[in-house]
């Protein structure tokens, strides 16, 4: 199969399923308008990719950071090391069988 028609056949079906509905002139259009705005992008290049980038990290850390903030006067870190090792069953362990 031509990579040209199964590249078309997929953006048809995912990105935009209403183009082949379109006048061969607004398509054209359109297409171009993609090309120009993808061209602008990759112009743009490492300045933008920075940007969003910064933007996300920030985003994915600060649930991190609010939940730190509120919960760290709970922590107790003499409890980390607390074992009471002559209680702990090695041997049977109910909850892991299938």
């Amino acid at each position: 199969m031509d990579p040209n028609v199964r590249v078309r056949q997929l953006l048809n079906k995912t990105v935009a399923p209403k183009l082949t509905e379109l006048k061969c002139v607004y398509r054209r259009c359109f297409l171009f308008g993609l090309a120009l705005s993808l061209a602008y992008l990759n112009y743009r290049g490492l300045t933008v990719v920075g940007h969003t980038i910064i933007t996300a990290v920030i985003v994915i850390l600060v649930p991190f950071v609010i939940l730190v903030v509120l919960c760290a006067p709970d922590v107790r870190p003499l409890n980390w090391l607390k074992i009471d090792l002559p209680n702990v069953d090695w041997v049977s362990n109910e909850e892991l069988t299938l």
